[in-house]
């Protein structure tokens, strides 16, 4: 019953239920009624009931792109070329930026008192921004990280490429001619900018090879595009 009160669910889809409660305040409710549950029982009947802690997911599409299908079974059939031939397939990505400071972060951690946070993120309050940008070499598993302090720009992520294919990539991949690389249209990855196009063409000159852009990227190389 006092689900009942204080569950919201989905229109379109009758098995998808919430409640804005939580454990602590159910079994504070049901105090009041006089049944006594533990925080622990309360979590156990919620289970029972199939109701668990989950995250909002970006899962619903705004807009239908034609050629979707088409555009991600040429990048799969390039991934599979390359992957037999023992070519480097690159995923990159920007991720979310952090300030540096006395800042309120998402965890927690064991401690004997109240740990204390500003109480407003200001940026001119911290001592910089750290922008984390990834390289993941597929073939590989293996993930190189870059913690910069400039802004998110193509020429940030071109420098990250370059300084990791010499400092590692170039010794697991010696004979190779052609690098695929794997990223968003967004940000410093931005395809309809000239300017991310232009540093990654600086960049394939710079190796002295062939940079294969999925279309999601849209960069014009000196190489090949899906």
């Amino acid at each position: 019953m006092l689900l009942e009160m204080t569950t919201a669910g989905l229109p379109q889809d009758k098995n998808v239920k919430w409640t804005y409660l939580s454990e602590r305040q159910i079994s504070a409710e049901l105090d009041l009624k006089q049944v006594h549950v533990s925080r622990y029982q309360v979590k156990q009947l919620l289970r029972f009931r199939a109701y668990k802690k989950r995250k909002l997911l970006k899962m619903n599409t705004l807009k239908q792109v034609e050629g979707r299908n088409e555009q991600f079974e040429k990048i799969a059939a390039y991934r599979q070329s390359f992957k037999q031939k023992g070519l480097p397939i690159l995923s990159i990505d920007t991720k979310k930026k952090e300030m540096l400071g006395n800042f309120s972060r998402s965890g927690t951690a064991y401690a004997t008192g109240q740990r204390r946070a500003n109480d407003h993120d200001f940026l001119s309050s911290s001592g910089g921004q750290i922008v984390p940008h990834g390289i993941y070499d597929v073939c590989d598993n293996t993930g190189y990280l870059t913690l910069g302090i400039s802004k998110d720009t193509s020429a940030f992520v071109c420098d990250n490429l370059l300084a990791w294919w010499q400092e590692r990539l170039q010794y697991k991949y010696p004979d190779a001619e052609t690098i695929l690389l794997l990223c968003d249209g967004g940000g410093s990855n931005a395809s309809a900018h000239y300017i991310v196009k232009e540093d990654l063409s600086k960049l394939a000159k710079s190796l002295n090879m062939n940079i294969l852009s999925d279309r999601r990227c849209g960069c014009s190389l000196p190489a090949l595009l899906l």
